[in-house]
């Protein structure tokens, strides 16, 4: 029987006349300094004080999107399998920046950046993984919690540094995207097919990068099944290809259209296609949520808005900060 979601399809409608809105971004990109920036925010995210630095806004702008992502999980209720390709990305992400920390001895505040609360990883439960002295105390720790993914990973070896750290990332991606297409069986498969379009787009994200693990993994650790237009074989030949630009045309090739074609199409390189890739299919998202009400799209485009706006504001606050256009680098991991 398929799930209905008309009663948390209503919620989230609720929820989204508190996102941001065109004007609102206006106002936050024309802000002359910094400062300004958390006054303009202060109704969003509450507390007795505006936060004083970069780094403790940015701290907020993520408990803010925690807290949405675990109102909208527990209205689920026993349907939020359907959708676990969302909450176990958040999960996968944060414990990616925290085993990265772990392996480099990081301070716990650094470990913590970009980290997303959700109500398996708790906040509680965040500190002590952060308090870890190596990956897999952090690991032991995680899966000892009930984080599924971390139990899948916790066999994975990792050296002294960051040796054998892009094995363990690949491990928890292809746990993620194995529980994702299990956990949308009885979705539709309108929801299934999205899904596979999530993987394929995290399958991309890694082509567009080869170059950074062609020596240090083999494709077939870095491919993730469940995707629809990069196949095992497929994944294999572009990772191969002879450079950057070679792999750019046969990428297009399996991207005929869609929203993933034309985030590649708008991308200025790596570093901005998660950004386009987001926007486009929260974009896709809204036109499916109006031509079907019933089904999980008001939900997944108020999940995805909500993801474009904490990133969007993020890149805004780092931008001001540093009084230009943030890089990648300068900014933390992404949430």
């Amino acid at each position: 029987m398929t799930a209905r979601w008309e009663d948390v399809n209503a919620r989230c409608r609720g929820l989204g006349t508190h996102l941001l809105g065109p004007v609102d971004f206006v106002a936050i990109e024309a802000a002359p300094e910094w400062r300004a920036l958390p006054r303009l925010l202060q109704s969003r995210l509450g507390g007795a004080e505006p936060p004083a630095t970069p780094r403790e806004l940015d701290a907020a702008l993520l408990r803010h999107y925690g807290t949405a992502l675990a109102v909208v999980e527990r209205w689920l209720g026993p349907r939020r399998r359907l959708l676990r390709v969302v909450w176990e990305d958040e999960e996968r992400r944060t414990l990616r920046g925290l085993l990265r920390g772990a392996a480099e001895g990081a301070s716990v505040e650094r470990r913590l950046e970009g980290a997303v609360a959700t109500l398996r990883l708790p906040g509680r439960l965040l500190l002590r993984l952060a308090g870890a002295h190596t990956t897999a105390e952090a690991l032991a720790l995680a899966a000892g919690a009930g984080l599924p993914l971390a139990a899948a990973a916790e066999g994975v070896k990792v050296g002294p540094g960051a040796a054998g750290l892009l094995e363990l990332e690949a491990a928890l991606s292809r746990a993620w995207a194995t529980r994702a297409v299990a956990g949308a069986k009885g979705g539709g498969r309108r929801l299934r097919d999205w899904i596979a379009e999530t993987i394929d787009a995290e399958n991309l994200l890694a082509l567009s990068v080869a170059g950074s693990w062609a020596g240090e993994l083999e494709p077939g650790e870095a491919w993730l099944p469940g995707g629809r237009l990069l196949g095992e074989a497929r994944f294999a030949q572009i990772a191969g290809a002879a450079d950057d630009t070679a792999r750019a045309a046969l990428l297009r090739t399996a991207f005929k259209r869609g929203p993933i074609r034309a985030a590649l199409d708008a991308a200025a390189g790596p570093a901005d296609l998660e950004r386009r890739i987001l926007e486009r299919r929260t974009t896709a998202a809204a036109v499916a949520a109006r031509r079907e009400p019933l089904g999980p799209w008001p939900t997944l485009w108020f999940l995805l808005r909500s993801r474009l706006e904490v990133q969007r504001l993020r890149r805004a606050s780092w931008a001001l900060a540093f009084g230009t256009g943030v890089t990648a680098a300068a900014m933390p991991e992404a949430a």
